[in-house]
């Protein structure tokens, strides 16, 4: 079967997007409390869109990108209005109002999207009562990528248990403000009481860099290592 050429550029992009995807949780990214599963859902992906296209699953792989990807947008949105937020000394509302927004249109997305619609549209059609009806020979990696898909679902249902628990804890008032709860509560103490210890200081900056006669004196930023992780994993 001829794949179309827009099929072909939405399956590049999409394994290019996720291959960084990995390399960036691996290498750069702050190390969280579901990095590991963060790491094993690219590669799951990243197999998924290699058997589908190679096996002409194409139509069902773009159903598959069209209902986990649309809701990132929103996510992605509200991580920038969060960096935005504090600039200098000043805290600019706007953004922390964008985040709320943002947010909001995020989990009732991932409800319609990935709770329902990937279930209703995708998961159905791959059952093996359901698929015997349109095919009668056996389907090249058709059990794998089946398996393959309904454990996406499971990694859905586990993300989804982190949106629940942060609406719960905005709603009873634990957070003040939109922030990032899969890191470990130790660390994020820890970060409260080091910007709680530069504010008392004067630091000019709560993150730890400083400047001195207009210079940053900061050794991560200045060996070009201001990326990495700010909490190493933890040795065994």
């Amino acid at each position: 079967m001829e794949v179309a050429w827009d099929v072909k550029m939405c399956y590049l992009i999409q394994g290019s997007y996720y291959l960084h995807g990995l390399v960036t949780v691996l290498i750069l990214d702050v190390w969280r409390s579901d990095s590991m599963v963060l790491c094993m859902h690219h590669v799951l992906t990243l197999v998924l869109i290699t058997l589908s296209y190679a096996c002409r699953y194409h139509f069902l792989g773009l159903m598959v990108v069209l209902y986990h990807d649309f809701n990132d947008i929103f996510l992605e949105f509200s991580k920038c209005q969060i960096y935005l937020k504090d600039r200098g000394n000043k805290k600019y509302m706007i953004h922390e109002y964008l985040a709320n927004a943002g947010f909001a249109v995020f989990t009732v997305s991932w409800c319609i999207m990935r709770m329902y619609l990937y279930p209703l549209k995708v998961l159905y059609n791959v059952l093996p009562s359901t698929a015997k009806i349109y095919y009668k020979d056996h389907l090249p990696f058709g059990l794998e990528c089946n398996a393959m898909m309904w454990l996406l679902m499971c990694l859905d249902i586990y993300w989804f248990v982190y949106i629940v628990i942060f609406l719960y804890k905005i709603f009873t008032k634990e957070l003040s403000e939109f922030e990032d709860i899969r890191e470990d509560n130790e660390e994020i103490e820890e970060d409260k009481k080091v910007k709680e210890e530069k504010e008392k200081n004067g630091a000019k900056h709560a993150s730890g860099d400083g400047v001195a006669n207009g210079v940053i004196t900061d050794t991560a930023a200045i060996n070009g290592n201001g990326l990495k992780k700010r909490h190493p994993i933890p040795s065994s």
